[in-house]
Parts: C-alpha cells; structure tokens; sequence
C-alpha cells in the first residue's frame, strides 16, 4: 500500500508540474521599429536592409523598414549595418562595408518600441573612390567605340539630383550607344594587387526605359568584354552596386580593366532614353 501511495503523489506531482510549466507566460519582446537609412551625401535609396546587431550579438538581417522583436530588457548597444543587393539581386545580399556602420544606446522594455533612423556616410578614412561621374562638369570621363552612334549628355530632364543626370537618347537615326568609364589619365584602371574585404563595386544611379548593360573588358591574350548585369526597364530611379571583384578575381593575371556601358533601340521601338547619375568605381 505504501508503494502505491508514493507512485501516486509521484503521478500527481509530474502531472501538475507539466501544467505549470505549459502554462509559463510567453516572454514579452521589446521592439526595435527601424526606419531607411539615410546617406548623408546624396539623395541615395539603394540602402535595402540592416543588419542588426544587439551588444554584440547577431541579431538578423531585416529588409527595411522593419520592426525587430528583442527579448531583451535593459540599456543595450544596438548596431546597425546598411546592406545592399549585390548586383541588384535579392539572393546575393551582404553588408555594404564602403559605408558606416549605425550606433546608438537605447532603454528596451517589455511590449515598447523603440524607434530608430539611422544615418550612414560613406567611411572616408579608408575608401578609395577611383571614378567618379556625376554630370555637373564637362562630360571628359567617357570614351566611346566607333559603332556608338550616340553619346552621353548632360540634361535636366528628370534629373536625379544636383543640376545635371547623364542620359542617353536612342532613336532611329541613333540606335546603338556604348562607352567607356575613363580613368583620365590612362586607358585602364588598375586591378587592386590586394582586395579588401568591402570590396571593388560600380556604383551607379538609374531610371530607364530601355534595358542596358553594365560589363567589364579585360585585356588578356584575347581581349575579353563580359557583361555582367543586364538592368531592366525602371519608371523610378533606383540605386545599384555592381560586383566587379568576384570577376576580376576569375582572371588572376590581368592587372587592369575598363568598365563600360552599352544599350541598343529594340527593334520596333522608335525611342528610348536611359538616365544616369553619381557613376561610381569604389574599392
């Protein structure tokens, strides 16, 4: 009888002891709501997700806006790292190292939110910008090929910012555009002997109603023009970052590269116009 009575307190207290513990409260989260980020130097949208980081710990990436749910409650250090898509692609998305990381210390409590707009800026210690083309002097840092029936303007047409976008019209009489980001004061840029971990990236700002090419030509034993991303039509301008490295990477023993761009009238089509601004080599 005595055996009995002891498995029956032990049945009731493993019975009573599983209700307390599924009837535990939820942990009530803190939330961090975290607007775009805003480049300071230029009217810039191509910021696409933070990367957050809670005393240290990795907390996830988020595309932006987002609301992030902490469960923790107390003064933290909250950092915040602008992501992009590389090459415009969802899948392909990373830490965008060029610019500055977001800081702040904030007091998280349970069930309140805590409201965050983070400010970035290029890091100008250590960023090297090898090309820069914004349209608002004398268009000298293009060359063009002999097929180019057409060329880059300056115009205040639906311009992006400052005074000036670059655009290129196509229209029957001028149906082939191609050109070349030139150095200034060589036919090439050089290849990094060493790649930092940001990288070596093509900037570039767009709105478009004809698809255009962004690519790389390399001089080897052959000369080799690759095209790398083909941008689709935009009725809004859009930012993008074109992964140069994880190409040049491929060809080890070249030293040197030229960027170019390039866009045809499609066949049918009577017109069309590709707008462009704060072109961009950063390494």
């Amino acid at each position: 009888m005595i055996k009995r009575r002891h498995a029956g307190y032990i049945l009731l207290f493993v019975v009573f002891g599983a209700c307390t513990t599924f009837n535990s409260p939820e942990p009530v989260p803190s939330y961090l709501e975290i607007s775009n980020f805003k480049l300071s130097t230029d009217a810039d949208m191509g910021i696409s997700d933070a990367w957050v980081y809670v005393n240290n710990e990795f907390v996830g990436v988020f595309g932006l806006p987002a609301k992030v749910p902490v469960l923790q409650w107390e003064a933290v250090n909250v950092v915040l790292k602008p992501g992009v898509k590389f090459n415009g692609i969802a899948s392909t998305r990373g830490i965008y190292h060029f610019y500055n990381e977001f800081t702040g210390s904030y007091q998280l409590n349970p069930g309140q939110t805590v409201f965050i707009k983070p400010q970035t800026a290029y890091n100008d210690s250590w960023v090297s910008r090898v090309y820069t083309e914004d349209f608002e002097r004398t268009l000298s840092t293009f060359e063009y090929p002999s097929y180019s029936d057409t060329v880059l303007v300056s115009t205040t047409t639906d311009k992006f910012m400052g005074k000036y976008s670059g655009a290129v019209w196509l229209n029957t009489s001028h149906q082939t555009f191609e050109c070349f980001c030139y150095p200034g004061n060589t036919d090439w840029f050089t290849t990094p002997s060493a790649i930092k971990q940001a990288g070596l990236f093509f900037e570039l700002n767009y709105k478009t109603n004809n698809e255009f090419t962004v690519g790389l030509i390399i001089p080897a034993s052959e000369t080799k023009k690759i095209p790398l991303i083909t941008f689709n039509k935009s009725d809004s301008w859009k930012k993008a970052y074109v992964d140069l490295h994880s190409y040049l990477q491929l060809y080890p023993a070249s030293t040197k590269y030229r960027v170019y761009l390039a866009s045809s009238l499609p066949t049918g089509q009577t017109e069309a116009c590709i707008l462009l601004d704060n072109l961009r080599i950063v390494q």
